[in-house]
């Protein structure tokens, strides 16, 4: 059998038993169904732990300890009427909450969108750095600018624009803890978590002998026509002189 989705398959199930990666586990939830984990790898031993302290589920089985009898004996667990009716409030929790769309907008709301922008061109993302010049660059006006003999020997890096700082916030599986395994209905804490700060004004410069320089210089040959490199050249030139 290949791959089926799992939209089309819970929904015709009585329990899920699956590895417990977060995607699986999530989507197992979301139909309410009791969910056993086997784990073997990484995450998979917290999102077990997880579906059992949320009473969705029974003592994650390793796949070391995974017998017929081990089997047999979480299946009755999952199937039990306080188990069933445990995973189907949680459906209903999982399904209120807007993951994707709140992540995506968490990260938007930390990223330093002024200090990302091109010295030149303030529509493009900024991916060099000059310090002769003392300006931020995207691709294009780098090759442009730089490619005049004279300062073809400039001194440039790659520049990136966030360095998270997560040391003075709860870890991520503290908040999932928290959110999954709190009783149904009650109360809400009152005082939000703090959600990593992010340090990138004016950019974070990546030296040669950092490992991520050496992604953001791969790039393909910049291609400009004659009316545009004139355009950056005299912006370059007004910034130049600001």
């Amino acid at each position: 059998m290949d791959e089926i989705p799992h939209d089309w398959l819970f929904p015709r199930c009585a329990a899920a038993c699956h590895h417990g990666g977060a995607g699986t586990t999530a989507a197992s939830l979301r139909s309410g169904l009791p969910t056993i984990i086997v784990p073997f790898f990484g995450d998979q031993y917290f999102w077990g732990r997880i579906v059992s302290e949320a009473g969705a589920g029974p003592t994650p089985v390793p796949i070391g300890s995974l017998t017929a009898e081990t089997l047999a004996e979480a299946i009755r667990f999952a199937l039990g009427p306080k188990v069933r009716e445990r995973a189907r409030d949680l459906s209903r929790k999982v399904k209120t909450q807007q993951g994707d769309e709140e992540t995506v907008a968490s990260f938007y709301r930390r990223l330093p969108l002024e200090a990302m922008r091109c010295s030149l061109d303030a529509n493009r993302v900024a991916r060099r750095a000059c310090e002769t010049c003392a300006l931020a660059f995207c691709l294009i006006c780098d090759a442009v600018v730089h490619e005049d003999a004279a300062r073809a020997q400039h001194r440039r890096h790659p520049l990136g624009h966030v360095e998270w700082d997560v040391s003075g916030s709860p870890s991520l599986l503290e908040r999932l803890e928290r959110s999954l395994a709190d009783p149904l209905g009650g109360s809400e804490e009152t005082a939000p978590d703090r959600e990593p700060s992010a340090k990138s004004s004016p950019g974070v410069v990546l030296r040669d002998e950092d490992p991520a320089a050496r992604l953001y210089v791969r790039s393909t040959p910049v291609v400009v026509d004659l009316a545009t490199r004139a355009k950056i050249l005299e912006r370059f030139e007004a910034a130049r002189h600001c």
